[in-house]
């Protein structure tokens, strides 16, 4: 709780910082009202609130930090807690790290239906989303082992399989951060990075076939030359 003699974020701050004007730009109400549905407080502990939760999603990939690392920074930055809607310094971890994962799932699967037209029926994630509250979307969690029928096996066996691309994706072919504007970008970026990725993968094994025929060649060479043993 704020003192009644603490002083204001906004008397903290210099209002000419780039998190203090573009949090004025941000339409907030947006996310109370689309968000608001994801994680209704029903029983038990109160959800955090929608604004708080997208300003530190928002924090997290200007700046590229990890769930810990941008929650350690919102309790020590009055700009990011200004920026997340707080009033006054606030001294203890405003949500804990793992929530944030399970507000990914639901704005996840939300830019899927955007950029399809239509909600997903099925999406296969890892143990860190138990826990998500979606209940529009069948979620199916890797680990799991009751109930799996051998299509729902394997889609988690592909999804292994495809997780490591993803990362590969995200270090090497740049899909961590899009330049391109709009929903359509990121359409044609996902595109345009799986290409390239592939591209990678296919001169890596061309090289290797290159490396295998050279090697060939040189032997025959070498066998050709060498002297017949008397």
């Amino acid at each position: 709780m704020a003192s009644a003699h603490a002083p204001r974020l906004t008397e903290m701050i210099d209002l000419r910082h780039a998190l203090a004007k573009l949090e004025k730009l941000i339409d907030w109400e947006f996310f109370e009202t689309e968000w608001a549905s994801f994680f209704p407080a029903t029983t038990g502990r109160p959800a955090p609130s929608p604004r708080l939760v997208a300003g530190l999603l928002s924090l997290q990939h200007a700046y590229r930090l990890s769930d810990d690392a941008v929650v350690a920074r919102w309790v020590e930055n009055p700009y990011d807690q200004h920026f997340t809607g707080e009033t006054f310094f606030q001294h203890r971890l405003p949500v804990d790290p793992s929530c944030l994962t399970r507000w990914r799932l639901p704005e996840a699967l939300e830019q899927v239906a955007i950029l399809t037209g239509r909600p997903p029926d099925l999406a296969v994630v890892d143990r860190g989303y138990r826990g998500h509250g979606v209940s529009t979307t069948k979620v199916l969690i890797s680990g799991k082992r009751r109930g799996l029928t051998p299509k729902l096996k394997t889609l988690l066996r592909r999804r292994s399989a495809i997780e490591p691309e993803i990362g590969h994706m995200k270090t090497d072919g740049r899909l961590s951060r899009c330049p391109l504007k709009g929903t359509f970008g990121d359409a044609v970026f996902a595109v345009l990075c799986g290409c390239g990725h592939n591209i990678r993968k296919i001169l890596a094994r061309l090289r290797a076939l290159l490396s295998l025929i050279l090697a060939a060649l040189c032997a025959a060479a070498t066998d050709r030359i060498r002297p017949a043993n008397c």
